[in-house]
Parts: structure tokens; sequence; C-alpha cells
């Protein structure tokens, strides 16, 4: 039975990821050039998403929970991992003085979308296991 919810798991990281590359093409049509790049806060939340659920996953391959806190924490890891990453190829500059006022927010994003595709695989997986 958890095969099957590893499976729909896959399945929203999936949409999750048709979501965030749709989200980051607007984004960049619109916002690139924009002073206030807020917009890409959808991208940071629905990256959380996808943490999330690949966790979930991988829970669930283990027939395993999904886990909040594993959730949450490996989604703000994951983001502290891409803000390193924005730095080391030049998509940001640390001189920047909206730097970290960016870095914290998208952190928090990170860290929300992670919160929140723990609580969907949650209460997906209660639903599952109600069937």
């Amino acid at each position: 039975m958890l095969e099957r919810l590893a499976s729909l798991f896959l399945f929203l990281q999936a949409l999750t990821l048709i979501a965030l590359y749709i989200s980051q093409r607007i984004g960049i049509y619109y916002f690139e050039l924009s002073p206030n790049n807020s917009f890409f806060a959808v991208s940071h939340v629905l990256g959380g998403i996808w943490v999330a659920f690949a966790i979930s996953w991988l829970l669930a391959l283990k027939q395993k929970k999904p886990s909040f806190v594993a959730c949450i924490l490996v989604a703000f890891l994951v983001g502290v991992a891409w803000e390193y990453f924005e730095i080391a190829a030049n998509l940001t500059s640390s001189d920047s003085p909206s730097y970290l006022s960016d870095t914290l927010s998208d952190l928090v994003m990170d860290t929300f979308g992670g919160l929140v595709g723990a609580l969907i695989a949650s209460h997906v997986a209660v639903l599952f296991r109600q069937r």
C-alpha cells in the first residue's frame, strides 16, 4: 500500500515541478529586470513544497510516514544551498544592499513551502490510509 502512496508523492513532485517551471518562466519574462523581484517568492514556496514531497516520497519508499520535521528542515537546508549557489553562479552579490533581506525572505519562503508540503503530504497519507 505504501508503494502506491510513494507513486502518488512522485506524481505530486512532477506537478509541483511543472508549476515551478511555469512560475519561473512568468517571473523571468515579466519581472527579471524589475527592482522588486518579490514575485520569485512563489518559486521559493513551490521549491519548498517540492522538497517536502521528495522527502515524503523517499520516506514512503522506506515504508514510513511523512515527517513534518524532516520536510521543513530539508526544505530550509535546500534553500540555504540554493542561496550559496546564487552567489557562486554570480546570480546575486552579497555586497548588494538588499542581499540580506532578499536572502532571508527567500529562506522564509523555502521553509514555508516545506511546511505547506508537509501538511499536504500528511493529509494525503491520512486520506490514503482511510481508503
